[in-house]
């Protein structure tokens, strides 16, 4: 964090800090083979979704206005997904749990950022939340949560 604050005169951990909620998870999908780097994400709840946008757009900015960079942004299946081009900012803040996630590409989904180490990935997870193949809709989940209600353990 010292040499991006040397470098950018930017504070990012005050600017991710700001917006990030109570929530956080890191997830990661069924890779196609052993790596599990373009499989990874970060994912934060904000406080305000908009206000999170704004700050990663901002930081963005500055960053892209130093390097003498264009600010990348693309639309994808109604998301915007943003670039960020520092290296180990999430596992610097939070720790080596998120060490698989060394890129900062972006987007919003609901009131959530979600980071991936890939434009595509960020795609793909659009995809499957488009597609509602989220955990807690399938029976596995289901038969989980119904088993810890009763007090048993999944799989007796």
């Amino acid at each position: 964090m010292n040499s991006i604050f040397k470098e950018y005169k930017l504070k990012v951990e005050d600017k991710m800090l700001s917006w990030i909620g109570n929530e956080f998870a890191l997830v990661i999908t069924e890779p196609a083979g052993v790596n599990f780097e373009n499989n990874s994400f970060a994912i934060f709840r904000a406080k305000n979704i908009v206000n999170a946008k704004k700050d990663l757009i901002s930081i963005s900015q500055v960053v892209d206005r130093k390097n003498n960079t264009a600010t990348m942004e693309e639309t994808y299946n109604g998301h915007a997904i943003g670039f960020i081009r520092l290296s180990g900012v999430l596992p610097a803040l939070f720790g080596n749990m998120f060490s698989r996630i060394t890129k900062m590409y972006y987007t919003d989904i609901d009131d959530y950022i979600v980071f991936a180490n890939q434009p595509a990935a960020i795609r793909s997870y659009i995809d499957e939340y488009k597609a509602e193949y989220l955990l807690y809709k399938t029976d596995f989940f289901a038969d989980a949560i119904n088993g810890l209600n009763a007090g048993n353990v999944v799989g007796e």
